[in-house]
């Protein structure tokens, strides 16, 4: 009675420990597509660059955009070249009357190269976005969907901990994606 007793209780061990174990793994296999997919040469800046500075990241790198970051490393914002075209495409006045408008939208040219100038003597957070939208290291690939699109960002930083650990985009999604179902379909 005894070892029937202790066999069931062992065929139910083994079968728990069979799904906690298969849970771990497709957690893991969650984990490990964002994490093969990211790109972990994550270029961050301090708050306190100048936009100059930051632009020389962005050009040296060839990147769109990078975290900023505090004394302590931890996201504060981000700034990308969005942010910089929207400084620049700023009008000084509202318009309202067309041919004002039309007008003063032939002038506005004159003014790019001192828009341009003293956008980058400014402080990167006067025109970066504060606060940080980031998406967890363990998130699924239709969370990031879901954050990317819901927050209308191109890329979003990964975070472990609250520690950026990579940058993921829409590109990596998209081509993560189109490659793994061409894959499952043989055409690749």
């Amino acid at each position: 009675m005894l070892c029937a007793i202790g066999f069931i209780l062992v065929l139910i061990f083994v079968k728990n420990g069979d799904a906690e174990t298969k849970v771990d793994l497709d957690k893991q296999e969650k984990q490990s597509v964002l994490a093969s997919i990211m790109k972990t040469d994550v270029f961050t800046v301090p708050e306190s660059s100048s936009v100059l500075d930051v632009m020389r990241v962005l050009v040296e790198r060839k990147i769109s955009a990078a975290p900023v970051v505090d004394s302590e490393g931890r996201a504060v914002g981000f700034v990308s070249d969005g942010d910089i075209m929207r400084f620049l495409s700023k009008r000084s006045h509202l318009y309202t009357d067309p041919i004002v408008m039309i007008m003063q939208a032939s002038n506005d040219n004159d003014t790019f190269d001192e828009k341009l100038a003293a956008l980058m003597r400014m402080n990167v957070m006067d025109v970066a976005t504060k606060g940080v939208v980031g998406i967890n290291l363990s998130a699924t690939l239709p969370e990031v969907c879901r954050v990317l699109g819901d927050n209308h960002l191109k890329k979003v930083p990964v975070l472990d901990k609250g520690e950026i650990v990579g940058v993921v985009n829409r590109s990596d999604i998209t081509l993560y994606s189109m490659r793994t179902y061409l894959k499952a379909q043989h055409d690749l």
